[in-house]
């Protein structure tokens, strides 16, 4: 999937929908015609060859506000500048691809649950499945990573 295009933020009411199009217009009008909206506040970026990991940055720091399908619970004008703040820090970038979009919103119960299970990684049933082990392990390792620094 290609990376290049515009971020995007489509404001109706009190939340907005950030998302990265290569043809932004037209992506638009899908979302309008989808959500049934009438009169949504609409931002364009300008063309950036990063565009989907730059929409991933802007997800992942709005994550505490986000609904669902990329709608996040935040203020257009809020939205608009962390989305011209990340295009800005990201101009010279030429390799996010460490950059991963949460398969689940990491909200403080996720936190919770998830540093529950890493408490209890040895305990675990054998039939959870591998994913819950990986994580486990991998917030074990950046929970380390933390207390050093």
């Amino acid at each position: 999937m290609p990376s290049n295009g515009h971020v995007y933020a489509i404001n109706y009411g009190n939340n907005t929908k950030i998302g990265y199009s290569a043809e932004p217009a037209t992506r638009i009008k899908v979302i309008v015609s989808k959500y049934q909206l009438s009169d949504p506040l609409v931002f364009i970026s300008d063309y950036h060859f990063l565009a989907r990991d730059v929409e991933t940055l802007v997800h992942n720091y709005l994550i505490e506000s986000f609904i669902g399908e990329e709608w996040f619970d935040v203020g257009f004008k809020e939205c608009i500048e962390v989305i011209k703040q990340t295009l800005n820090e990201c101009l010279c970038w030429r390799d996010l691809s460490e950059i991963k979009k949460p398969r689940v919103t990491l909200t403080p119960r996720t936190m919770d649950l998830l540093n529950n299970i890493c408490e209890r990684r040895d305990s675990i049933h054998p039939l959870v499945s591998n994913k819950v082990r990986v994580l486990a392990e991998l917030i074990e390792e950046a929970h380390k990573k933390e207390c050093k620094s």
